[in-house]
C-alpha cells in the first residue's frame, strides 16, 4: 500500500511540475493582442494579481484600477497568464450578448463538477443550454407565487426566534447570524423541500455544516485546486476517487475536503430520493413535507418529466442541482438582506418610510401580502434595487472566451503606446473578470452620486447616460446578477425572498447601529466583520421589538 501511495503521489507531482513548466514557457515566450493594454504590475509571477483582486480589503486596489487604467484593464492570473478586467458597457455588451462568446472558465467548471456533480454550475456549452432550458420554467412567476407561503412560513419562524432573544426589549443581535439562518432555511424548504433546522437555539445539521465548509476546505488545499482540469480527465470516477484517497492519506486538508464532498453527495442523494418517492405517492404525501410540494426540486422533477427526450436531465444532472441550489442562493441572499438592514439602521428616516409603506399595504387585512401586492411596493423595490446596485454580494465574476473577439470600448482607453484605443482584440481562452461593482457605480453611467446609497433614484426616470449605456445586466441595468447565457437563473426567487423578509421583519423590529466599526470584506461573497482585522463574520446591530407585532 505504501508503494502504491508513493507512486501515485510521484505521478501527480510530475504532472504538476510539467504543467507548471508549460505555463511558465507559454507566459514568457508567447506574444498577445493584449500586450498593449495597460494594467497594474503583477504582484508576483506565481500569484499574478489574484492576491490583490481577492484580498479581503482589496477595495482600494479596485478603485485604483478604475481611476488609473479605465474600463478595460489588463491583469495577471497565476504564472503570468494575461487576463482582462472589464466594466465598459460596450465591451460587456459585445461579450455577453453573443451566447457563443464566453463561458464559465474551464477551471471553475471542472472544480464544481468534481465537488457537486454535473449540475448547472459546472455545465458548459450545449450541456448548460439544455439544463437551463429545463430549469427556466422552475423559476416561473407561477411557481414563485405558489412558493411564497412556504417562504413566509420560514420568515415567521425567523421572526419568532429573533423575538425570543429580546424578552426585555432592545438588545444587540448579530444580524448576519439571523439572516444566514433565515436564508438557509428558505433555500432548504422552498428550494429542496428539506429543513436544515436552522432557526433553532443551537442549529446543527451535517448538510448545513458541509455547505458552509466547502469553500474554506477548497481554500486550504491551495495549489492542488489548479490541477482540477487535469485531474478530471484521469479516467472514470472510481479511479479518480481512489487516487484522491491515496493523495489525501498524509494530508489533513485534502481529507477534510473529501469528507465535505462525501457529506454533500450523501445528503443530496437522500433529498432527491425522498422527493422522487413522495412525488410518486401524489400530492397528499407532498403536502406533509417541508415545501408542501411547491419547492424548486419538486418543480424540477415535474418539469423534467414533461420535457422533450432530448432536453431531459439525467439522474446525475438532477443530483448536481441539489447542493448547487443552496450554494448559489443562500449566502448571497443572506448577505443582501444583511446589507439592506444595515443601511436601514444607518438611515432611520428611510427605515420608517419603508415601514410605513409596508404597514399601509397591509392595512385592513390579516395575513401576509400577496405576491402581486409585494412585488408592486415601489419603495421596497427601490431599497432592494439600490442595495443590490451599491453592494452586489459578488463584486466580480470571471468568464472565459470561447473564441477570438473584437470588442468595442465605449470610453476609449490609452494603450501602452500612448494611443487611444476604441476596441480590444481578446484571444480565445482569455479569462475576463467582469467588474460588477465597477459597472454598478460607474459615475459616467449612474451620475456623480453613483457611490451613494439613494433609493429615491429608482423612483425617478433613469438618467440618459444609463439609458444610452445599454448595460447587458438582466436586472434593471445592474450587473449584480450578471447577464448573457450565464446570468443568475434564480434572481426573481432572490428578489421575492428579500421583499418578503422586509415585509415581515420591518413590521416586527426596529434596527439601529450598535456603535461598533463594521467593515465589509471582499470575497467571492462579501462579508462583514467588526474592525479591519476581525476574523469572525458578524453584523452586530441593535434590535428593538415593536409592540404588538411579535
Amino acid at each position: 500500500m505504501a508503494y502504491v501511495s508513493f507512486s501515485a503521489s510521484q505521478g501527480l507531482a510530475l504532472c504538476a511540475v510539467s504543467w507548471l513548466l508549460w505555463r511558465i514557457l507559454k507566459a514568457r515566450l508567447a506574444s498577445s493582442s493584449l500586450d498593449n493594454i495597460r494594467g497594474p504590475p503583477s504582484e508576483s509571477f506565481v500569484a499574478g494579481n489574484y492576491g490583490q483582486l481577492y484580498h479581503r480589503q482589496g477595495w482600494d486596489f479596485h478603485r485604483r484600477l478604475w481611476a488609473e487604467y479605465g474600463s478595460v484593464v489588463k491583469v495577471h492570473a497565476a504564472f503570468g497568464t494575461e487576463c482582462l478586467y472589464v466594466y465598459d458597457p460596450a465591451t460587456l455588451n459585445c461579450l455577453l450578448s453573443d451566447a457563443t462568446a464566453v463561458e464559465q472558465s474551464g477551471f471553475i467548471a471542472a472544480t464544481y463538477r468534481l465537488l457537486l456533480g454535473p449540475g448547472l454550475m459546472s455545465a458548459r456549452g450545449d450541456h448548460h443550454r439544455r439544463q437551463r432550458k429545463t430549469l427556466n420554467p422552475v423559476f416561473s412567476p407561477r411557481n414563485l407565487k405558489e412558493m411564497l407561503p412556504v417562504i413566509y412560513g420560514v420568515i415567521h419562524k425567523l421572526r419568532d426566534a429573533m423575538s425570543a432573544q429580546l424578552p426585555t426589549g432592545t438588545k444587540e443581535l448579530d444580524m448576519l447570524q439571523w439572516t444566514n439562518r433565515g436564508a438557509l432555511e428558505v433555500m432548504g424548504q422552498a428550494g429542496l423541500g428539506y429543513s436544515f433546522t436552522a432557526l433553532g437555539e443551537n442549529p446543527s445539521n451535517d448538510f448545513a455544516r458541509a455547505l458552509k465548509g466547502l469553500f474554506p476546505a477548497m481554500q486550504r488545499v491551495g495549489f492542488l485546486r489548479t490541477l482540477t482540469p487535469f485531474f478530471i480527465k484521469l479516467g472514470p470516477r472510481t479511479f479518480r476517487r481512489r487516487l484522491a484517497e491515496l493523495v489525501a492519506l498524509p494530508w489533513k486538508s485534502a481529507r477534510d475536503l473529501l469528507a465535505v464532498v462525501d457529506t454533500l453527495d450523501r445528503k443530496s442523494r437522500e433529498i432527491l430520493d425522498t422527493s422522487r418517492r413522495l412525488l410518486k405517492q401524489g400530492d397528499g404525501a407532498l403536502a406533509n413535507r417541508e415545501g408542501r410540494g411547491r419547492d424548486l426540486m419538486t418543480c424540477l422533477l415535474k418539469a423534467n418529466e414533461q420535457a422533450e427526450d432530448e432536453d431531459k436531465l439525467t439522474d446525475e444532472e438532477i443530483l448536481g442541482q441539489v447542493a448547487s441550489f443552496v450554494l448559489a442562493g443562500a449566502d448571497s441572499s443572506a448577505i443582501a438582506l444583511a446589507l439592506i438592514i444595515q443601511h436601514l439602521a444607518e438611515r432611520p428616516d428611510i427605515q420608517e418610510k419603508l415601514r410605513s409603506e409596508i404597514v399601509a399595504a397591509r392595512e385592513g387585512r390579516d395575513g401576509d401580502l400577496s405576491y402581486e401586492e409585494l412585488v408592486k411596493l415601489p419603495y421596497v423595490d427601490a431599497v432592494v434595487k439600490e442595495t443590490l446596485r451599491l453592494n452586489p454580494p459578488p463584486s466580480q465574476v470571471s468568464r472565459q472566451l470561447c473564441k477570438d473577439v473584437v470588442a468595442p470600448i465605449s470610453s476609449p482607453i490609452t494603450g501602452k503606446d500612448g494611443r487611444l484605443r476604441k476596441e480590444v482584440v481578446i484571444p480565445k481562452g482569455t479569462i475576463v473578470f467582469i467588474g460588477i461593482l465597477a459597472s454598478n457605480i460607474n459615475p459616467a453611467v449612474w451620475g456623480e452620486d453613483a457611490a451613494e446609497w439613494k433609493p429615491e433614484r429608482w423612483l425617478a426616470p433613469p438618467p440618459s447616460t444609463l439609458v444610452d449605456a445599454h448595460i447587458p445586466g438582466v436586472y434593471s441595468s445592474l450587473m449584480t446578477f450578471v447577464g448573457g447565457n450565464r446570468s443568475c437563473i434564480g434572481l426573481k426567487f432572490a428578489e421575492l425572498e428579500l421583499k418578503a423578509m422586509l415585509s415581515v421583519l420591518l413590521e416586527s423590529f426596529d434596527f439601529s447601529t450598535s456603535g461598533k466599526d463594521i467593515v465589509w470584506n471582499l470575497a467571492t461573497v462579501r462579508f462583514p466583520t467588526v474592525g479591519v482585522n476581525g476574523t469572525k463574520p458578524e453584523l452586530p446591530l441593535m434590535v428593538k421589538p415593536l409592540k404588538g407585532k411579535v
